[in-house]
């Protein structure tokens, strides 16, 4: 199959509604599934219905933006080491 060219992997992307990951080893598969997944499923099993939350990398790398956040505090997520804080993005 071989590597994808970027404007394949942005068609798809433009198809999708989440996280995608662009998988070429067993290394980053381990990454994806075992590391970063169950953070990225810790955040959103802490939402109340209708929220959308974010971790502060997410809230960093989105600034300067439109876009306003509500600290919902430090989470201690299952899986991971440290403690999370969290922010709610506002409509």
């Amino acid at each position: 199959m071989g590597n994808y060219k970027d404007a394949m992997m942005e068609q798809l992307a433009d198809k999708g509604n989440g996280n995608n990951y662009y998988i070429d080893s067993f290394e980053m598969a381990k990454r994806v599934f075992a590391e970063q997944l169950t953070s990225t499923l810790e955040v959103a099993a802490k939402a109340r219905a209708g929220e959308v939350l974010v971790s502060s990398a997410v809230k960093d790398l989105t600034s300067p933006s439109e876009i306003r956040f509500k600290d919902r505090g430090v989470h201690q997520l299952k899986g991971v080491p440290k403690r999370w804080r969290l922010y709610r993005v506002e409509h």
